[in-house]
C-alpha cells in the first residue's frame, strides 16, 4: 500500500504543477495585452503554487498514510499519519516557544539582520534545543505509536530546529522584500494567517521523506 502511494505522489504531484503552470499561463495568454504584465505575475503565481501549495501538501500527504494499515513494531496501525504530523506540530511549536523566550532574553546576534533584526542565533539555539527537548520528552514518555524510537525523534527534531526558522525566514524575506508588514489581516498583529503555519512549509516534506528512510513506526 505505501509502495503505491508512493507511485501515486510521484504521478500526481508534477501532474498539479502541471495543469496549476498551464491555467495560470492561458489567464494571461487570453488577457488584452501587455499591460497583465504576464511575466512577473506568472513568475509571482508560481512562486505561491509552488511555496504554499506544493509544500502545504505534504500535509494531506502525511496524513493519508493513516488511510492504510501499516505494520509497525507493535502491530498494525492506521495512525501512522495523524500521529505524525501531531508530533511535528509539537516540534515546531516548542521550537516558536524556545526561540522567542531565548531571544527576547538572551538574543544579541542577528541570525540575519536584512531579513529580520529581532532573529537571534541565541534565539535558533534556543529554539533548536526546546524542540529536541520536546522530541526526547516525546519518546521517554512513549506518546507517539509511530515515533517509537528516541534517537529517532531526535533526528525529526534535529530536522524541525533547521526546517521551521527557515520557513519563517523565507516569509520575512519575501515580506522585506515587498515592503509589507503582514501578509494578511484576519490575524492582526501576527503578520496573517501564513505567519501561523511558515514553520510548517519545509518541514512538512522533510518530515515526508524522512518517514520514508527511517520507518520509525518499525523501531522498537
Amino acid at each position: 500500500d505505501r509502495m503505491k502511494l508512493g507511485a501515486l505522489q510521484l504521478i500526481a504531484l508534477p501532474l498539479v504543477l502541471v495543469f496549476a503552470f498551464a491555467a495560470g499561463c492561458a489567464t494571461f495568454v487570453f488577457s488584452s495585452g501587455l499591460d497583465s504584465n504576464p511575466m512577473p505575475n506568472m513568475a509571482i503565481t508560481t512562486l505561491g503554487i509552488i511555496w504554499i501549495g506544493l509544500l502545504g501538501s505534504y500535509a494531506a500527504l502525511i496524513v493519508s498514510l493513516s488511510n492504510f494499515s501499516i505494520f509497525t513494531a507493535d502491530g498494525v496501525s492506521t495512525d501512522v499519519g495523524t500521529d505524525t504530523l501531531f508530533v511535528v506540530a509539537l516540534a515546531i511549536v516548542a521550537n516558536d516557544v524556545g526561540a522567542l523566550f531565548i531571544g527576547s532574553a538572551a538574543g544579541r546576534t542577528p541570525l540575519r539582520a536584512w531579513i529580520s533584526p529581532n532573529k537571534t542565533v541565541e534565539g535558533f539555539v534556543g529554539g533548536a534545543v526546546m524542540t529536541v527537548l520536546a522530541m526526547v520528552v516525546v519518546g521517554v514518555s512513549g506518546r507517539s505509536t509511530t515515533w517509537n524510537s528516541t534517537g529517532d525523534l531526535i533526528i525529526l527534531g534535529l530536522v524541525v530546529a533547521f526546517t521551521a526558522p527557515l520557513g519563517d525566514l523565507t516569509e520575512s524575506m519575501f515580506k522585506r522584500n515587498l515592503d509589507v508588514k503582514d501578509f494578511g489581516t484576519i490575524v492582526k498583529g501576527h503578520g496573517g494567517v501564513l505567519d501561523r503555519f511558515d514553520g510548517f512549509l519545509f518541514t512538512l516534506p522533510a518530515t515526508w521523506y524522512l518517514l520514508q528512510i527511517l520507518e520509525p513506526f518499525v523501531t522498537k
